[in-house]
């Protein structure tokens, strides 16, 4: 059940998303009632017929499975070492959560681009920024989202959860053990939470695509942007009809954390 306290905020954040959603809806139909009268899905056949969009899909969803991952993985390993440690340490960490994705996406940049600080002192050009593998996307989301979801993990690591991992070392489980068969299960929802927002960002951001990605494939983000350039008319509904594909995917990912969660919990 939905706890009383938590319904003004869901019926605050479900009322700003869902005109939204409406919004682009209608957006994604309107060159219709401007030319002819009534709606039209020309924007819609525009999009799903165009090869571009289906590899911006696949790239978007490929590089936002991997930070999402990744940032999981690392998150949780990075819980686990700043357990203990002094506020300071957990601040310093943590400074990455203060930093617009588009600075630490410059930071990368400066380093690992072509004719960063790598390239000029070892003369090395790492295929990362700009490459099409999209690991230039990924390096910076994961420097952004790991410490995300490690203060999220150590926001539920509570004396209980060390207590049960004394119990095993007591047992003779190794820490990897402890981490990985005590601690972990304790933590799996605040990790899937966190993850799933790491994932939702993933696949709508476009200002780290623009700085640290290739030109092409593009993230779906990217390529609504580069629709609204267009000069036409039909350009706006476009870039809708995009961005409520990459809408979609976010809430199958939702879905599927929802899932996981109750899983864990039946």
């Amino acid at each position: 059940m939905i706890p009383l306290g938590a319904i003004p905020a869901l019926v605050v954040v479900g009322a700003v998303f869902g005109a939204g959603l409406i919004g682009a809806v209608a957006q994604s139909l309107q060159p219709g009632s401007l030319v002819g009268g009534g709606f039209s899905a020309d924007a819609w056949r525009a999009v799903l017929t165009d090869r571009d969009l289906w590899d911006a899909v696949g790239f978007t969803a490929r590089t936002a499975a991997l930070t999402t991952v990744l940032s999981a993985a690392g998150g949780v390993l990075l819980a686990a070492l700043l357990r203990g440690t002094r506020p300071g340490v957990r601040a310093l960490v943590a400074l990455p959560l203060a930093l617009p994705h588009l600075v630490l996406a410059v930071v990368v940049v400066a380093w690992l681009g072509p004719g960063g600080l790598v390239d000029r002192a070892t003369g090395l050009q790492p295929d990362i920024v700009g490459g099409r593998s999209g690991l230039g996307i990924v390096l910076v989301s994961v420097l952004k989202e790991a410490p995300f979801v490690a203060l999220a993990a150590l926001a539920v690591w509570d004396d209980e959860t060390r207590k049960r991992e004394e119990a095993a070392a007591m047992l003779g489980a190794g820490r990897a053990n402890r981490l990985l068969l005590v601690a972990l299960p304790r933590l799996a929802p605040a990790v899937a939470a966190a993850s799933l927002i790491v994932a939702a960002y993933s696949l709508g951001a476009f200002e780290v695509a623009l700085v640290a990605g290739p030109t092409h494939p593009q993230t779906i983000a990217t390529y609504a942007l580069d629709q609204t350039r267009a000069p036409d008319v039909g350009a706006p509904a476009r870039a809708a009809a995009a961005l409520l594909i990459a809408a979609t995917l976010s809430l199958a990912a939702a879905a599927a954390a929802v899932r996981f969660v109750r899983g864990r919990h039946a």
